[in-house]
């Protein structure tokens, strides 16, 4: 109980308990005052909670070990304090919980994914830009080859190859609209300019390439749902 709560002449009350009572715990004899060194409180007969006052009868000189155990909890503890302590350490509490949930959930929906479409891109540009600095022919061939090794990679992490491609190509997208609306057009003149059949193979395997395993994903998904629906 917070010490505001008791009477104002509180200190000189508790000291007339322990002379009346001549410095002695009542339970235990062990001896405060001049004559010993034992810290002695006032104890209420009558708890306070349950109405007792808190004149001279209705006290009674305890230690602090019989206090505590009368009370069985640490009589001499700061209640205030110690349960705003206790308030910001559930707090903590919750705060370190929260935090390992929230980054991994962080991690698994959003820097996984990105990571993956981001890499898978990069090395798709790099392969490319090489193989085609050697023979024009040898850029599909890496675009096939790129596209089914990421399908088949991602046919173990399904839930990542859907994020990252809704996460990178909707980044794509609005860099494209906001900062570049000529690179369509761009494109277009690249086409225009190709040989025809270069056209031809470059248009699939170039999609494949850059869709390859989000497609190979989404068939497999398809399929294992058709098949599972004819099983049932």
């Amino acid at each position: 109980m917070a010490a505001s709560s008791y009477p104002d002449d509180w200190d000189e009350r508790r000291r007339k308990v322990y002379s009346r009572d001549n410095y002695t715990c009542q339970q235990c004899g062990a001896r405060g005052g001049s004559s010993g060194d034992t810290e002695l409180h006032a104890h209420h007969l009558t708890p306070r909670s349950e109405g007792g006052s808190d004149s001279l009868d209705n006290l009674q000189t305890l230690c602090v070990n019989c206090h505590n155990s009368q009370h069985k909890h640490d009589i001499t503890r700061d209640t205030t304090q110690n349960d705003q302590q206790d308030i910001v350490n559930n707090y903590l509490s919750r705060v370190y919980t929260i935090l390992p949930f929230f980054f991994f959930v962080v991690i698994k929906h959003l820097i996984a994914p990105l990571a993956a479409g981001y890499g898978y891109f990069y090395i798709l540009s790099e392969a490319s830009s090489t193989a085609g600095s050697i023979h024009w022919l040898l850029t599909p061939i890496v675009l096939l080859v790129l596209g089914t090794t990421g399908g088949i990679l991602g046919l173990r992490f399904q839930s990542i190859v859907f994020k990252s491609y809704l996460l990178v190509f909707g980044i794509l997208a609005w860099y494209v609209s906001g900062q570049d609306p000529t690179f369509i057009e761009r494109l277009g003149r690249i086409m225009t300019d190709a040989h025809w059949f270069e056209a031809l193979i470059a248009i699939p395997t170039v999609l494949f390439g850059l869709f390859g395993p989000l497609l190979i994903t989404l068939g497999t998904r398809i399929t294992g749902t058709t098949e599972s629906n004819r099983i049932n």
